[in-house]
């Protein structure tokens, strides 16, 4: 059996073994004491058919008490596991149960359909909810034994883009951590303002994503309590914190936005004194948006930056200290952030570069499987590493965000910060969202453009782009206003509150309407 001491499901089985572990909208629950058995019992199934530490395991769930054991179980048994997006097109995820190698797929109920149209053949496929004639998660681990297993620590197979234009796995190698960062993995979610003695967490967003993947784990290392919602509902958030006396909660700048646009009255009842702690992470967030949760929550909001190629997270930031530096991300932890230029050379406080980050002691380098190039574009010669954003550090060593190189405008020679362009927009009373980003044009290579989603309410009007344009320009340099306004009924963000400003900017000015 492994040495280390128990931790997470298996200590919460210990020393509360009839506490909540995990409930979600479709009516289940688990105790600690049933989801450590149950992680058990899958480790074993999943053994018994083939599936070995270091093999891959597919997820296609939605937020559900399932979700939350598979994780528990990959982890503790040493199997990599990739969550799918069920939003992805069929030939997406073809491709991704593919080059992913992954052995098994547990799929829910409602993707049944979709999961046979995409799994190539040689995966098995496992449904889970519902009751349907097929092999299903009961009958999976029906046979297995529910004795402790030894921690093999499994981890997250991840995918970010390549520069063939396909997902890239971003990998390490597989090594046990040590004791040391073992603890301080465990005790991050205290650090986020979660509850040590007894979190209650609510999730609102899908655990295919990454950040409320993430505190959904912190979580269980605290032995707290994880509440599922299924889907987003502003007033429903509300509801579930007075209700349920929800402790800490992951969301998105998104959802900030809806809760903002509530009606005041719902504001003004709304019972929030049970939170300690929101944690965001995803797109950044506008900070007149984080000004306004934070008068009306409370100091109690807090952000994180990380990556998919980070181990853990680059900055956390408190309310306190984002009062001090509105619109950062916060401190850089370890010293691991460094802002250089194109050519890798240092540059000062203030000025804005490429963010490189340096593995931490102990953790393996990632790699991007099949794609050396990339790597070698990721790595300076330094020895740390860009995922491609940018932004820039002021004179206290607090990190801002302005966009990614692979956003930046360049107009008349001059760059461009998209992010910066939206803060502008995001502060107009018509404005619900917005994606500022440049097209090509003769005169100056690439000109800026918005689009942009009215606000609740707001109806459209020949005048709103020019209104818009004027906007900006009372407040931010000509140059780095747009040239352009475009009004759409909806940006399609993810909801992690991510957007992919690729296809948007293809299907409004690549497709013959530009």
């Amino acid at each position: 059996m492994s040495d280390y001491p128990p931790f997470g499901l298996a200590k919460g089985a210990i020393d509360h073994p009839d506490r909540l572990a995990v409930s979600d909208d479709f009516g289940s629950s688990l105790t600690y004491r049933e989801l450590n058995a149950l992680a058990n019992r899958t480790i074993r199934a999943l053994n018994s058919h083939g599936v070995q530490a270091g093999d891959v395991i597919a997820l296609l769930l939605e937020n559900r008490v399932e979700t939350i054991l598979l994780h528990q179980a990959a982890y503790r048994g040493g199997f990599l596991f990739t969550p799918l997006n069920p939003r992805l097109k069929p030939i997406e995820l073809e491709f991704l149960l593919s080059d992913s190698g992954a052995k098994v797929l547990f799929a829910d109920s409602a993707y049944l359909d979709l999961a046979c149209e995409v799994v190539p053949d040689g995966i098995e496929v496992v449904v889970v909810g519902g009751s349907v004639e097929v092999n299903d998660l009961d009958i999976f681990i029906e046979d297995s034994s529910d004795s402790a297993v030894e921690h093999r620590f499994g981890s997250v197979l991840s995918y970010t883009s390549g520069t063939s234009g396909v997902p890239k796995a971003v990998i390490r190698d597989r090594t046990q951590p040590s004791p040391e960062a073992l603890a301080a993995f465990v005790g991050f979610g205290e650090r986020l303002g979660f509850n040590p003695k007894h979190d209650r967490f609510l999730t609102t967003a899908p655990l295919y994503h990454g950040g409320p993947l993430i505190s959904a784990i912190h979580v269980i290392n605290l032995q707290g309590s994880i509440y599922l919602m299924r889907r987003f509902a502003a007033d429903d958030v509300l509801d579930r914190i007075e209700r349920l006396g929800i402790t800490s909660a992951y969301m998105v700048p998104t959802m900030y936005h809806r809760l903002i646009s509530l009606p005041e009255k719902r504001k003004a009842e709304a019972d929030l004194s049970s939170l300690n702690s929101v944690m965001h992470t995803g797109a950044p967030c506008p900070v007149h948006l984080k000004q306004a949760m934070i008068d009306w929550f409370g100091p109690i909001l807090y952000d994180c930056y990380a990556a998919t190629e980070s181990f853990g997270t680059y900055t956390v930031c408190t309310s306190e200290q984002w009062l001090a530096h509105p619109g950062t991300v916060g401190k850089p932890e370890h010293g691991v952030i460094t802002i250089r230029d194109q050519n890798e050379v240092p540059l000062p406080t203030g000025e804005i570069g490429l963010i490189y980050a340096r593995t931490l002691p102990g953790v393996a380098p990632f790699r991007y499987r099949g794609d050396e190039e990339k790597t070698d574009r990721a790595y300076s010669s330094h020895g740390d590493y860009t995922v491609g954003d940018m932004g820039y550090l002021d004179d206290d060593g607090f990190l801002f965000l302005t966009g990614r190189a692979s956003d930046m405008i360049i107009s008349g020679g001059v760059n461009v910060y998209p992010a910066e362009v939206e803060q502008v927009l995001m502060r107009h009373e018509s404005v619900g969202d917005v994606a500022v980003f440049g097209v090509p044009d003769d005169e100056w290579g690439e000109r800026v453009v918005a689009v942009v989603e009215l606000a609740d309410g707001v109806a459209g009007e020949d005048q709103l782009g020019a209104n818009l344009i004027a906007y900006c320009r009372e407040q931010i340099a000509a140059f780095k206003c747009p040239r352009e306004v475009r009004v759409v009924p909806e940006l399609g963000r993810d909801p992690s509150g991510k957007m992919r400003k690729g296809l948007l900017r293809d299907r409004l000015f690549h497709s013959g309407s530009a």
